[in-house]
């Protein structure tokens, strides 16, 4: 809570706001008698590492009026009354550039602070959970059982979007007959039945990031590339299930945050504040090939996915069917890896 803010009148401009088919924008102007970075941090809300694999956020402001949406920018700081000039004082900071000798001080500042309807949810941390997970990870011969931390992050700030499609697959051998009252009935040739299936790409967008996410040595991010989700995944009141969602690229965009990622100290050492942000893009491939006779016995690793999805293929009857390599282990095309990794911080 913002607690010393009020919202001004006068001679500047008023408050405003307008409403549209992409969102509601609002720009809220406020007086405060200081410059603070904490108050930054109290209007925009911050990001980082909390340590235990989920993010520590503190949220942005929220309008008094039009209360689903919240802070996103300060457009302009301006000084009201009669300045005093003041004495640069750099404390514990050292500034990167020339010094400035005095600068102007006011007893009001008007701060127009800028307001944007989010497309995503805005939870407080106390509403994020961390569990974990013994998973024995297939694809990683050198250390294939993990106990893997995991974090329910994904429920906030993640936005996606599903672009439907269809496929056209093929089985892998088989014969075709044509059929006719005439000399052609029942004739075959060599042609594999071919199957019609509904699929799609999955957009799942995580917004302002720390980037150690992306760049750690242990990124999930970069590191499951390729796989399926072990277990159903479900953003708001859309649900996959396990086996249906072929985790295939990934885009990540990188910006500053509104206070410097690392500034200098009056000795010489840099100091780390926020790091940079990102905003990361998950693309996932989408398909329903449910198994119509899943083998008995299957598959003794039971994080392998053979119930539906990526790792069934068609048969000439136009069903779709377990594959595997022809091994024991019945080893799967498309490993498998719990999709809540990817929202939680490899560095915990």
């Amino acid at each position: 809570m913002v607690a010393d803010w009020a919202e001004q009148i006068g001679d500047y401009a008023p408050a405003s706001a307008g409403f549209g088919p992409n969102g509601g924008r609002a720009t809220l102007p406020l007086f405060f008698t200081s410059l603070s970075e904490d108050r930054l941090k109290d209007l925009l809300g911050y990001v980082i590492p909390d340590g235990s694999g989920k993010l520590n956020r503190s949220l942005p402001a929220g309008h008094p009026v039009w209360w689903w949406m919240t802070a996103e920018s300060v457009s302009n700081i301006q000084g009201i009354g009669k300045p005093e000039m003041v004495a640069f004082n750099p404390g514990i900071v050292k500034p990167q550039g020339i010094n400035i000798a005095y600068y102007a001080s006011y007893p009001v500042y008007l701060w127009h602070v800028d307001f944007l309807q989010k497309p995503y949810e805005i939870l407080p941390n106390s509403k994020i959970k961390v569990t974990s997970v013994n998973w024995t990870d297939k694809g990683n011969a050198a250390s294939p059982t993990t106990d893997r931390k995991l974090t329910t992050e994904y429920k906030r700030w993640t936005s996606w979007e599903f672009l439907p499609d269809a496929d056209l697959i093929t089985a892998q051998f088989g014969t075709q007959v044509f059929r006719a009252t005439g000399t052609v009935n029942t004739r075959t040739f060599t042609g594999m039945p071919r199957l019609l299936i509904p699929k799609g790409v999955l957009k799942v967008t995580w917004w302002q990031v720390p980037e150690v996410v992306i760049d750690h040595d242990n990124s999930f991010i970069l590191k499951y590339l390729g796989r399926v989700n072990l277990t159903d995944f479900q953003l708001k009141r859309r649900a996959w299930t396990a086996g249906e969602l072929r985790y295939r690229s990934v885009e990540v965009k990188r910006y500053l945050p509104y206070l410097p990622d690392t500034v200098i100290d009056t000795s010489g050492k840099p100091l780390n504040l926020l790091g940079r942000w990102c905003d990361i893009s998950f693309y996932f491939e989408y398909t329903r090939r449910p198994n119509a006779d899943p083998p008995s016995p299957g598959p003794t690793d039971g994080n392998i996915v053979y119930n539906q999805g990526h790792n069934c293929m068609p048969y000439i009857d136009r069903k779709f069917y377990y594959v595997s390599g022809n091994t024991p282990g019945q080893e799967p095309t498309w490993d498998a890896f719990p999709f809540q990794l990817l929202w939680t911080d490899p560095s915990a």
